[in-house]
């Protein structure tokens, strides 16, 4: 009996390995969890079109990437009418990504461009560094 008992801890040990590994896998831990991509497309396409609404700006595209590579990240790319001011676009921009229902931030890029007078301006934010601020300023992110 002893040694039955004995031969049956390994297994038993894998099992409660295989359950955690499967748990993480299926959501079970919200941290680790990714956001649905198609539902953060259609956020992203809804802030792009509320931007581009902007009588100053000519094209705004939203995207957002939760990857290895690219964690909790929102790219902001907008095309501004000649002469117009960057900042009340880029504070815009920044408020809707951060009201947003867009899955995890870490990192918010803003970079808003006039072609006809080839200038423009770029804003990199770190939620880590700057959620104090954001808070503050636009309230809680929804999706945390």
């Amino acid at each position: 009996m002893w040694l039955t008992d004995r031969a049956a801890r390994p297994t038993r040990i894998l099992a409660a390995i295989a359950v955690a590994a499967l748990m993480l896998a299926t959501g079970g831990c919200d941290q680790l969890s990714t956001p649905d991509p198609e539902r953060m497309d259609a956020i992203s396409a809804e802030l792009g079109a509320t931007l581009a609404q902007r009588p100053d700006v000519v094209k705004a595209e939203v995207f957002y990437q939760d990857s290895l590579d690219a964690a909790g990240t929102a790219l902001v790319a907008i095309t501004v009418k000649p002469g117009a001011d960057f900042d009340p676009v880029v504070d815009e921009a920044l408020r809707l990504v951060w009201q947003s229902r867009l899955g995890r931030l870490f990192i918010i890029e803003i970079d808003v461009t006039d072609l006809d007078n080839h200038t423009g301006t770029q804003r990199k934010v770190r939620v880590d560094q700057e959620k104090a601020e954001l808070e503050r300023r636009y309230g809680p992110h929804p999706a945390t």
